[in-house]
């Protein structure tokens, strides 16, 4: 175990359902704040992708299609592309077909159910099971994205696969305006599967909130409005309306599209009213991030690309 932290430089060990104790919560929350987020731990802890990042990108040049989002990423905190945009073949119709077949799988009674809004179909799990999905994950214009806008080889931590449907219930957990609070900036990418209206259920986002936004100070880390430290509530924000005014960004869009966003920036994830979303995501984060990065089953049958950007991001460097 010890080994295993040394080698990853990363905490590891926390999980929150361990924790019961929401006060030990904060307080080990409060030493990742004024440590790790210190810019010296910070940069020692991420040296080994630093120096990767160096290596790799000192003269890389981004595409087109990457440095639109990324000056957009810069800019707003979110930037939004087209799936066709990173890849040549049907990608859009091939992850539909997956996600079809993993709904299949859980059963009707398992999707249908209005007691929870959330149905996660796959998390992380095996990134080799099928072609498609491989192809997704390892994108490398989603990773050259992610390391030139966190000026390092990231970890890619979490590929979700999930659907939002209408629920009894009224809005709740990432359903309110949030910060993720478990890095200095976080890069997620979304693309729908299904259009995406007003009603059921965009992801919507604050721009300038996020870690070099224009109001990246306010209602910050530290506050109540931090992920997962307490459950937040949409009137904790009234008091900054003016602020905020014209800034909230409503993500709709047709089936294919590809939304990046800076977490670490105000978001909500989408109420759902009628009909549903469906959508993927892959979140990047550092080493020292405040978070447990999932495994990814990488059969030691697969043969894994010798890209070492790609080894980082998975884990296997």
């Amino acid at each position: 175990m010890l080994k295993e932290l040394k080698k990853y430089r990363r905490v590891k060990w926390f999980n929150q359902e361990r924790i019961n104790n929401w006060l030990w919560f904060d307080v080990l929350r409060t030493i990742h704040f004024c440590l790790l987020f210190s810019n010296k731990v910070y940069n020692f802890v991420n040296r080994h992708q630093i120096k990767q990042f160096a290596d790799t990108y000192s003269e890389y040049t981004p595409t087109k299609s990457e440095k639109k989002v990324l000056d957009q990423l810069k800019a707003d905190g979110i930037a939004f592309a087209d799936i066709s945009d990173f890849f040549e073949t049907n990608m859009l119709d091939q992850l539909k077909n997956r996600f079809d077949r993993l709904s299949s799988l859980r059963g009707d009674a398992y999707m249908k159910d209005p007691s929870s809004y959330l149905k996660i179909l796959d998390l992380n799990g095996d990134i080799c099971d099928d072609d498609t999905i491989n192809e997704w994950v390892m994108c490398r214009s989603f990773i050259n994205i992610a390391s030139l806008y966190l000026e390092l080889v990231p970890r890619c931590s979490t590929k979700q696969e999930y659907i939002v449907i209408p629920s009894s219930n009224p809005k709740t957990g990432a359903q309110l305006w949030h910060r993720d609070g478990s890095d200095k900036k976080i890069v997620k990418i979304f693309v729908y599967l299904n259009d995406v209206n007003e009603k059921n259920g965009p992801f919507r986002y604050l721009k300038g909130s996020h870690y070099k936004g224009v109001l990246r100070d306010i209602a910050a880390w530290t506050s109540a409005h931090v992920w997962e430290r307490q459950e937040r509530m949409d009137s904790n924000l009234e008091f900054y309306d003016e602020l905020f005014e014209g800034r909230e960004t409503v993500c709709t869009g047709k089936a294919g599209t590809v939304i990046f966003a800076d977490t670490s920036g105000f978001h909500r994830g989408g109420f759902c009213v009628e009909g549903s979303r469906s959508m993927i995501e892959l979140s990047f984060a550092t080493e020292a991030a405040f978070i447990s990065h999932g495994p990814y089953k990488i059969p030691t049958s697969y043969s894994f690309p010798q890209d070492p950007v790609l080894k980082r991001a998975f884990g296997l460097l």
